[in-house]
C-alpha cells in the first residue's frame, strides 16, 4: 500500500500536465493530500446507488489523465454535501476536488473559451460583471418608453416588442453556445466506452431527470 501511495504521488509530482495544474488552480489544492484511502467513497451517501467511486476520478486527475478524466461523468453526480470532507483523514477536502473537477470539465466542453476565462482570470471576471452592467443600462437608457410618474406602468416603461426581440436573440445566443458545449459533453463522455444507440441515452436521461427534477428526492 505504501508504495502504490508513493508511486501515485510521485507520478503526480513528475507530470505536471495541463489537467493537473488546472485543476490546482481550480481550487483542488487537495489533490496532493489525497492517498487513496477510500474513505470519501465508503461514506458517500450515493455511491453505493450508483455504483461507483468518486476517488477513481481523483485519481484520474493525480496521473493527469485528461481522456479518461474528460470521459468521466462520475463528478456531475456529486451534490456538495460534504460528507466526504468531513471524514477526510488527510482534510483533502474530497468535496471541492469533485467541484475543480466539475469546473475543469465545464472549461473542456466549452468551445468558446468563456468558462476558462471567468474562472482563472477574476480581472475579465469583473470586466464582464462590469461591462454587461454598462450595457444594460445604456440600454435602458435609449431604449425605454416614456417615464410614468403617477402610476406603475412597467410595459410603458419597457415596450414589449423590445423586451420580447431581446430575449430572443439572449436565447437564441446562448442555446447555440450550450448546445455545441452539449455535443462536445457527448462526444467526450462517450469516446472511450461502448457505443450505444442515442435513443438509449435519451431514455436514460428522461428517466433520471424527471423523478429527480420533480422531488429533489436526493436531498430529502
Amino acid at each position: 500500500m505504501t508504495d502504490q501511495i508513493a508511486t501515485t504521488m510521485l507520478l503526480s509530482k513528475e507530470k505536471e500536465t495541463d489537467a493537473i495544474d488546472l485543476i490546482l488552480k481550480l481550487g483542488g489544492e487537495g489533490i496532493r493530500k489525497c492517498y487513496q484511502c477510500g474513505s470519501c467513497t465508503a461514506i458517500c451517501p450515493i455511491s453505493e446507488d450508483y455504483m461507483t467511486s468518486f476517488r477513481r476520478s481523483i485519481k484520474y486527475a493525480q496521473l493527469g489523465l485528461e481522456k479518461k478524466l474528460s470521459s468521466d461523468l462520475t463528478p456531475w453526480l456529486c451534490y456538495a454535501c460534504g460528507e466526504c470532507s468531513n471524514s477526510c483523514p488527510r482534510d483533502a477536502n474530497p468535496s471541492e476536488i469533485m467541484m475543480s473537477i466539475r469546473r475543469y470539465l465545464t472549461i473542456k466542453y466549452d468551445w468558446t473559451g468563456i468558462s476558462r476565462a471567468l474562472y482563472l482570470n477574476s480581472k475579465i471576471l469583473l470586466s464582464a460583471i462590469l461591462s454587461l452592467s454598462i450595457l444594460t443600462g445604456i440600454i435602458i437608457y435609449f431604449l425605454h418608453g416614456p417615464v410614468m410618474t403617477d402610476k406603475v406602468a412597467l410595459a410603458l416603461f419597457a415596450p414589449i416588442e423590445i423586451v420580447e426581440t431581446g430575449g430572443r436573440l439572449i436565447f437564441a445566443s446562448l442555446a447555440a453556445i450550450l448546445l455545441v458545449n452539449i455535443y462536445r459533453m457527448y462526444r467526450m463522455t462517450t469516446s472511450l466506452k461502448i457505443k450505444l444507440p442515442l435513443k438509449t441515452y435519451l431514455k436514460e436521461f428522461l428517466k433520471t431527470l424527471t423523478p429527480n427534477f420533480l422531488t429533489q428526492k436526493l436531498f430529502g
